[in-house]
């Protein structure tokens, strides 16, 4: 694991402290929600601020129950949309709207992913600039290098 001192997502000043926003946490840029085995902490990849981590945690939570919801498992499909429609009151509403509104055809039932175009951005950006630090050991410079998202990989063009 990398021990930066600064995030590499908003490039903040880490601290040693609790529930301040700039407070260091552990980051792991793959969350563990789509692993088949639960990282410790000290398996994460750098840290990142809280707010940061804090953001990109509740896309991955989004994500991982969408991925896990199209299941093969149907028992693990169906638990994995129980707990995200009944367990947190804050992330439910997204889930109960998603399933309220879905579209039932002969044999398959359609549901629109529960998340907007900007936190979809926004993830992308965490990915992008997550790599480019475990890559480099160094803050992604956005003067510099530019992340060009229209290839399906992720390509930084350095600014002439």
């Amino acid at each position: 694991m990398i021990t930066n001192k600064i995030c590499p997502y908003c490039q903040c000043l880490l601290i040693k402290a609790e529930n301040k926003p700039n407070s260091r946490s552990v980051e792991h840029l793959i969350p563990n929600a789509v692993l088949t085995r639960k990282r410790k902490n000290n398996e994460g990849d750098f840290y990142a601020c809280r707010r940061c981590n804090t953001r990109k945690s509740n896309i991955d939570y989004v994500l991982g129950v969408v991925t896990t919801s199209q299941s093969i498992d149907n028992d693990l499909a169906a638990n994995t949309l129980i707990n995200a429609v009944t367990k947190d009151e804050k992330r439910s509403k997204r889930f109960i709207d998603m399933v309220l509104n879905a579209q039932e055809g002969s044999d398959v039932v359609t549901m629109e992913v529960p998340i907007r175009a900007e936190e979809l951005i926004e993830y992308i950006h965490f990915l992008g600039k997550g790599q480019y630090f475990k890559s480099n050991t160094s803050v992604f410079n956005p003067e510099r290098y530019v992340m060009d998202h229209s290839c399906p990989k992720t390509v930084l063009r350095k600014i002439h």
